[in-house]
Formats: structure tokens, C-alpha cells, sequence
């Protein structure tokens, strides 16, 4: 098999994941996230999976094809792991009242942050 071939379905497997996961966010019905620990974890990591395995497909494609699923497994449990703090917040303060300011703040400073060295 040549390089370009795995490289092609490695990301027929990527477009599909986020596809399914972007399939099973819409027939959701797009409501509230739930509260519960395990469901709020689920419809966070379906979520990052819709909107953040695209964005892995450069390092997938370099890494040995070998590893590639393992690769994109940890990358979404690493994603899921992140939920749990928002999850933290969520229940101590509701996120439809923060002031827009303030949202504003956390989004320049992520800004900030992807043009530093620390990135």
C-alpha cells in the first residue's frame, strides 16, 4: 500500500468519525447539555469529536499507521478529560449568565496564548 492510500483512508476514517459524531449532534435535538456526570461527558467528548478530530488529522497522518487508532483514542479521552472542569464550572455557575466581557476576556486570551512559544 502506498503512503498517499493510508494517508486517504486514515482520513475517510477521520471525515467519517466527525460526520457520525456531527449526524448524532443534530439528531440530539441541540438542547441543553445534560448535568449528569456521564451524559454531560458523553454529549462533551461527541462534541470535541464533531468539531476537534478534523483538526487532528495532521498528526495522525504523520504518525505510523500502526498506532493511528490508539493515537485518536487518547486524543479524544484527553478531550474528554477537559470536560471534566467545564463540568465543575457548569455546576457552580451558570455559563448562559456570564457577561459578555467576560467571554470575551477567556476568548482574546486564548487568542493570546496560540501565538505564544508555550503553545
Amino acid at each position: 500500500m502506498t503512503l498517499a492510500r493510508a494517508n486517504l483512508g486514515a482520513l475517510v476514517a477521520l471525515a467519517g468519525i466527525a460526520a457520525a459524531s456531527w449526524a448524532a449532534l443534530a439528531a440530539s435535538g441541540g438542547g441543553e447539555m445534560p448535568m449528569g456526570a456521564a451524559p454531560f461527558l458523553g454529549g462533551w467528548t461527541l462534541m470535541m469529536a464533531a468539531m476537534m478530530v478534523p483538526s487532528s488529522a495532521p498528526l495522525v497522518l504523520v504518525h505510523p499507521k500502526a498506532g493511528r487508532t490508539l493515537l485518536v483514542t487518547g486524543y479524544l479521552a484527553a478531550w474528554a478529560l477537559i470536560g471534566l472542569p467545564v463540568l465543575a464550572l457548569a455546576r457552580v455557575v451558570d455559563l448562559m449568565d456570564v457577561p459578555g466581557a467576560a467571554v470575551a476576556g477567556v476568548l482574546a486570551t486564548a487568542g493570546v496564548y496560540q501565538l505564544t512559544p508555550l503553545k
